[in-house]
């Protein structure tokens, strides 16, 4: 399902390293909102993928210009591991606001969750996350990619060294 301009019908296309839309036909752009607390931008295409959390589609976003699927039901996301440090990297270099004080007080039942790689269906690691900020990750080895929950990208952002 491509977005469609409010100006004159025509589909729109995603900008190439943008986070927004443009009408070839009108030379209109057409800017997402903002859809969960770390700033995933949907970018209005259908998923085929089902969330590893509570298995709802995962929706094509982005996500400080790298491309993610993102969960509307439990608005976490799945990002590949390069885009993920690429992520984190900006985003602390840009907060600048008060730093969070973490102490690793991990929650036992996220330790033991289990979930499934959407891309390849194996069992995906869950474990602390080494940076900063009292979040606990999911990754598949095999196919480079991280799922964070809803929140965890900006309690990353804002923790501490």
């Amino acid at each position: 399902m491509a977005l469609k301009c409010d100006n004159c019908g025509a589909p729109m296309s995603l900008v190439a390293g943008q986070d927004y839309f443009f009408c070839e036909y009108c030379y209109s752009f057409h800017f997402q909102g903002e859809s969960n607390a770390d700033g995933v931008v949907l970018i209005d295409e259908e998923g085929k993928l089902p969330c590893p959390v509570c298995e709802s589609t995962l929706l094509p976003a982005s996500l400080e210009l790298e491309r993610v699927l993102f969960c509307k039901k439990c608005k976490g996301m799945l990002l590949k591991r390069r885009s993920f440090v690429k992520v984190v990297e900006q985003r602390r270099a840009g907060y600048t606001g008060r730093k969070l004080r973490t102490k690793k007080r991990l929650r036992e039942e996220e330790l033991t969750r289990k979930t499934a790689c959407p891309l390849c269906g194996k069992a995906m690691l869950t474990h602390p996350y080494y940076g900063p900020g009292d979040v606990i990750i999911d990754n598949c080895i095999d196919c480079n990619m991280i799922w964070l929950d809803d929140g965890e990208l900006t309690i990353i952002e804002r923790s501490q060294d």
